[in-house]
């Protein structure tokens, strides 16, 4: 589709004509990038041209009508201020099937600011969301405290008891698979590290944050399954790829859609009307786009947000913005890329779908080594752990 643009300034000098028709051509390139849209040409209307007398205007209707599909413009002014004029123009155009887009159209205002106002409002509800539990606030602190030791860490978790069982639980949950029972939270320290303890406390606090309300469309057993499943997973492939990488794969991946659940409890009415809808879809551009236009926000931006208000390591909130997207990532690319594999798998597994590896980036797979192998291995490996998280809640009750 050929695309042209429009510039036209009714300023009586010369300098201020000349420096409005640059700026409508700044906003209509912005406009043009953002929509991926390609621009043929740009044309300018004379200085001495007035409401009604409009010759390069009138000379792309007459000249190119049979090649150009699209017209880009500021306002409906820059076509005429005269609307008998103005009105006669937009019929022509309209009978050779020409299209035109005004950036500043009083409906197309009217949206932008609804959807202006809409993000305003979600991101004014990341504040009624409640603060991390002080324990895991703490908890937190003292891991990042290089001179912090595993007395000071179990003495902290053990100051709570729900927490201390909750992370005792998951650390000799078939997540972990020790044969032995680890029966005191310093133990569980030592085994497991720092990093994964903090994961674990972490996971097991928001989880309980984000715990089932009254809602009843929204799945939350599929929810948590599907972060646990994508959890295991990605922790498999990681080791599958570099045995050595020490980072906390499992919480990181765990809280990947963390997004969905906080539209769902923090934006109900609008989330929940197109929930079905988001179900169904598989693309994530798609997604995005129905997300955005009922929630004013999508759920990886939203995450990001919540995220950086906790103050949690950069890694989590990367991984949450781009596991749809992970070449966007400048420091965090292979991890999220393992989510955004795992994820996807996931999906298809659930589903009973064959493994489709239609959706991985070549270049991303040529990158890190991962052979049509290593995919089947993860794929039978998630078929595996698809039974044993049937029941999510006996993680962390």
């Amino acid at each position: 589709m050929k695309v042209i643009a429009y510039l036209s300034s009714y300023k009586t000098y010369k300098t201020e004509f000349n420096k409005e028709i640059e700026e409508q051509r700044r906003n209509i390139e912005n406009y043009a990038f953002q929509s991926n849209i390609q621009i043929e040409r740009f044309f300018t209307e004379n200085f001495e041209s007035n409401d009604t007398s409009k010759p390069v205007l009138l000379n792309i209707i007459h000249d190119y009508y049979d090649t150009i599909k699209l017209i880009i413009a500021q306002n409906p002014s820059s076509i005429s201020r005269n609307e008998d004029f103005r009105y006669w123009i937009l019929e022509e155009l309209k009978k050779t099937g020409i299209e035109i887009i005004f950036l500043e159209n009083n409906s197309q205002n009217l949206q932008n600011k609804n959807i202006l106002q809409k993000t305003v409002e979600i991101k004014n509800k990341i504040k009624e969301i409640p603060s991390l539990p002080h324990v895991v606030t703490k908890v937190m602190e003292v891991i990042q405290d290089d001179d912090s030791s595993a007395f000071t860490l179990s003495k902290i978790i053990a100051g709570d008891l729900g927490l201390t069982s909750k992370v005792l639980k998951i650390v000799n949950s078939a997540v972990y698979g020790f044969e032995k029972q680890i029966t005191s939270i310093r133990q569980a320290i030592v085994i497991l590290g720092f990093t994964t303890i903090r994961g674990i406390v972490l996971s097991a606090g928001i989880f309980k944050i984000f715990s089932q309300n009254k809602n009843t469309v929204f799945d939350y057993e599929k929810f948590w399954r599907h972060s646990i499943l994508t959890a295991l997973g990605a922790r498999y492939l990681v080791k599958e790829l570099n045995p050595t990488h020490n980072t906390d794969i499992f919480s990181i991946a765990f809280l990947h859609d963390l997004g969905k659940i906080i539209l769902a409890q923090y934006d109900n009415e609008n989330y929940l009307n197109i929930y079905s809808q988001l179900e169904e879809e598989t693309d994530y551009k798609t997604k995005f786009k129905i997300e955005e236009e009922a929630c004013g926000i999508n759920h990886c931006e939203i995450a990001y947000s919540v995220m950086n208000s906790w103050n949690l390591p950069q890694i989590f909130l990367e991984v949450c913005l781009y596991h749809h997207t992970p070449q966007l990532s400048q420091d965090f690319e292979f991890v999220c890329s393992i989510v955004n594999i795992t994820d996807i798998i996931v999906n298809d597994v659930v589903k009973g779908n064959l493994l489709d590896t239609k959706p991985f980036a070549e270049d991303t797979l040529n990158r890190f080594n991962i052979s049509q192998k290593i995919l089947e291995s993860l794929y039978n490996y998630i078929t595996e752990q698809e039974e044993k998280v049937k029941d999510i809640r006996g993680f962390f009750n």
